[in-house]
């Protein structure tokens, strides 16, 4: 920021330099005094959004009386500046001395001259012309909060008529015999320096103005007229563009680097997704062989089962043909009493193990009933209690860029807070280094794909991040409340 506030007031006057006529060729220097306004401080119950950068940032500029605006300057003047004017340090000698003399500024305290603009003329008359315009480092130097702006005025020497008071002798005292002086009021002329010029009609000193200065913004400095002839103004429309221009690529290369880190993100986003849906994939692939291989384990051992039930029964059958029907009657009482004990036995086993499972709930329920117990003992004792905070932040250095392109709009000068694709793309393309290839790969990074062309990127929700945390306040007291007697109670208190 530059806490330069430039002060204008109407008694502030400066005279029209003598001996400032150039003749051939000239050499201009001019410089732009920059600096931020003020930011206001928003009421409570009626917040104002932040104006646009282009509105923040001032310039003083000058206006001439018979003319239109221009950058503070002159032409340079080898009898006042001295020196070769192809020489920049001889350019900012002419530019301090014509600052002085329009606005009553002195820059000679600045040492940092950052040449912006030059502009070369090619005349009709074949005279080769140069204009120079440079930015001070003011911001360094002039830091005293109020920095008093002069007008340049038209002054000439004039005979004046005015009613001054004078001692003379007094007549009557003399008569008397004694010598006694008064004060009377006569009317006499003298010499006196005033402005020159007539009044307007409605007695507006500044008909005497030559030129006058004024803080302008850079977006004011940008809404000039195409159909304006005055040169200087074309001058000082070709510096806002330039200064726009450079605030422009300051801001694409800054949303490129945004943009880049965006990908990068989105780019491990994206690995660590492929990297899960591979584990996932993986692990399902390992579920169903183990699955098939355990279904081809049941299938092979009841297919050996089955097959040595068969052999079982085929053996049974050649040992039986060999038997009575006694030794068979007497084989199958015993067949039949190993099948009995053995259901009995499996009967037993499966009752103690439903005993036991039975148990174990009741032992895990009654550990559960203790713990929640010990926990419901533990949360009475607390005085504070845990509660899950969601915080949003917006980085607003992220932001800026971008709001830089977002032009406000309305009478209010709202932004939208969003960007077209095709802006940002040109913006891109813009920085210069850039192929399609890349360019589309930042895009789609940020949810603007190619095939969504009138996708917007809402600018603050890409600056917007959210944070999840936790922390203990203080419980508070329940109140108790006092229960009123039924009406029964009251009646039998009664009696």
């Amino acid at each position: 920021d530059v806490p330069i506030s430039f002060h204008t007031d109407p008694d502030l006057t400066l005279p029209v330099p003598e001996g400032t006529d150039v003749v051939g060729p000239k050499t201009v220097a001019r410089v732009m005094l920059l600096s931020i306004a003020k930011q206001e401080e928003p009421e409570a119950d009626k917040p104002k959004p932040k104006p646009h950068l282009s509105k923040n940032i001032k310039f003083l500029v000058a206006k001439k009386a018979n003319g239109g605006l221009m950058s503070i300057g002159g032409a340079w003047s080898k009898e006042k500046d001295g020196g070769d004017p192809s020489s920049d340090a001889t350019l900012i000698k002419t530019a301090t001395r014509h600052c002085k003399e329009i606005c009553g500024i002195d820059l000679s305290v600045c040492k940092q001259w950052h040449k912006f603009v030059e502009i070369h003329y090619k005349r009709e008359s074949g005279d080769a012309e140069r204009t120079v315009i440079f930015v001070p480092d003011i911001w360094n130097h002039l830091q005293t909060g109020t920095v008093n702006v002069y007008k340049q005025v038209q002054r000439q020497e004039t005979d004046v008529e005015e009613e001054v008071e004078v001692e003379v002798e007094d007549d009557d005292a003399e008569k008397e015999g004694e010598k006694k002086t008064k004060k009377i009021k006569k009317k006499v002329t003298t010499k006196k320096i005033v402005d020159n010029g007539i009044l307007d009609p409605f007695g507006n000193k500044d008909a005497f103005v030559v030129v006058r200065s004024m803080d302008l913004s850079l977006n004011g400095i940008l809404e000039y007229d195409l159909q304006d002839k005055h040169e200087e103004t074309a001058e000082l429309s070709l510096f806002a563009e330039a200064f726009d221009e450079m605030l422009s690529f300051k801001n694409a290369q800054a949303i490129l680097e945004i943009l880049k880190k965006k990908k990068v993100e989105s780019d491990e986003k994206a690995a660590e997704l492929k990297r899960k849906r591979e584990a996932d994939a993986a692990e399902r692939a390992a579920k169903l062989a183990a699955d098939r291989e355990e279904r081809d384990a049941k299938r092979q051992k009841l297919e050996e089962d089955r097959k040595a039930e068969l052999e079982a029964r085929k053996k049974k059958e050649e040992e039986e043909k060999f038997m009575t029907e006694e030794q068979i009657k007497e084989r199958r009482q015993q067949e039949a009493e190993v099948k009995k004990q053995k259901d009995e036995a499996d009967k037993k086993l499966k009752e103690e193990a439903n005993k036991k499972r039975l148990e174990e709930e009741q032992q895990k329920k009654a550990a559960l009933e203790e713990e929640k117990k010990k926990k419901a003992e533990e949360e009475a004792k607390k005085t504070t209690k845990t509660v899950t905070v969601t915080t949003t932040n917006v980085d607003m250095e992220m932001v800026e860029p971008f709001s830089y392109f977002d032009k406000p709009f309305g009478n209010n000068g709202q932004q939208s807070g969003q960007l077209k694709r095709e802006k940002l793309e040109s913006l891109l393309y813009s920085i210069g280094d850039l192929c399609p290839r890349e360019v589309e790969g930042y895009l789609r990074a940020v949810g603007l794909p190619k095939e969504k062309p009138q996708q917007s990127l809402y600018y603050k929700t890409l600056a917007t991040t959210t944070v999840i945390s936790t922390k203990e306040v203080p419980i508070e007291e329940k109140k108790e409340e006092k229960s009123e007697p039924m009406e029964e109670d009251a009646e039998a208190e009664k009696k």
